[in-house]
């Protein structure tokens, strides 16, 4: 799994680090994402068109990303899909920061952390000590943060691809084959909770991660 999940490391920093780069020229309106907080996006102000922007200039992107993971020489019994945020979903990511105890006054590099991810799926179960050791080992020219994510029955390692505090971070998450159900079950549950929200404010667009590779 080691193989694979370097390949992908690379693969994704390389298409972060170039499409950061294109938006970062692009881009009228950039938002230190550090230092601004989440209390302080307003759904129709400047830096929420920002974030809105970004995650439809990777929908243009997308299929070339796609095309350069789906090539990827992975190692046997492991799998990957990806998938882009949906502007529903970001909305009600940040509706849920704004009524969690913090009341949004964390910075929105911490909450829109995941405008892109991909899952890797494969044998084994690694634990975030030696997940940071191979990153330090192998990866230690990249900009990586490694999260244990591991809650109410839900298992995994996530790492964020970084560049600096005007750039969204992307995700990678990192589950094992065994539990692979169960985080599943458990992501269900949490759609079931996001439709009820949705149902009520907003309607259209799509969760499901796509496109197994």
């Amino acid at each position: 799994m080691y193989e694979s999940l370097r390949q992908i490391t690379e693969c994704m920093c390389d298409w972060h680090h170039s499409i950061s780069d294109e938006w970062l020229n692009t881009c009228k309106n950039l938002v230190n994402l550090k230092k601004r907080l989440v209390s302080e996006i307003e759904l129709d102000g400047e830096i929420y068109r920002n974030v809105i922007d970004y995650s439809r200039y990777l929908n243009v992107r997308s299929q070339e990303i796609i095309q350069d993971l789906a090539s990827l020489k992975l190692n046997e019994g492991c799998c990957i899909s990806q998938r882009i945020k949906a502007e529903n979903s970001i909305q009600d990511k940040i509706r849920r920061y704004k009524t969690r105890k913090e009341q949004g006054k964390i910075p929105i590099k911490k909450c829109l952390n995941d405008l892109f991810g991909v899952r890797l799926i494969g044998p084994g179960r690694l634990g975030k000590q030696e997940l940071d050791q191979f990153l330090g080992e192998n990866l230690k020219h990249r900009k990586l943060s490694c999260k244990d994510s591991s809650k109410n029955g839900y298992r995994a390692l996530h790492v964020y691809i970084m560049k600096d505090n005007l750039c969204f971070p992307w995700e990678l998450q990192i589950w094992c084959n065994e539990d692979e159900e169960n985080n599943k079950k458990n992501h269900h549950f949490y759609k079931q909770e996001y439709t009820k929200w949705e149902e009520t404010y907003k309607k259209g667009g799509n969760l499901e991660w796509y496109g197994t590779l």
